[in-house]
């Protein structure tokens, strides 16, 4: 017959985290395992929210790029229709297009 204090499971909870691509490992007493737990919710929540964030950033600086390229083809269009005029700005040699029919 088997012991029953043996039988039974002694739970413990430890804060695990990855640190130098190492993981480490601290316990937690049982008087603070809600705080913890809560912390941890927490923690989890900002890095979701960080996640979200990056995505929008990363659609935008993409959107960005794809305006520029699109900005940059129709000038590159715009240089076919009349021939520069060669200019100076401080030290350096420019090329000016002036298209009389372009306001902006």
């Amino acid at each position: 017959m088997e012991n029953s204090d043996s039988a039974l499971l002694h739970l413990s909870l430890y804060l695990v985290q990855s640190h130098g691509g190492k993981p480490r490992q601290v316990f937690v007493p049982k008087e603070w395992e809600e705080h913890i737990r809560q912390s941890v919710h927490g923690y989890q929540q900002i890095q979701q929210l960080l996640e979200e964030l990056s995505e929008i950033e990363w659609q935008r600086l993409l959107d960005r790029k794809d305006e520029r390229r699109d900005l940059y083809q129709d000038a590159s269009g715009l240089f076919t229709i009349a021939p520069p005029r060669q200019g100076k700005y401080r030290s350096r040699r420019c090329l000016w297009w002036d298209l009389s029919d372009l306001t902006s």
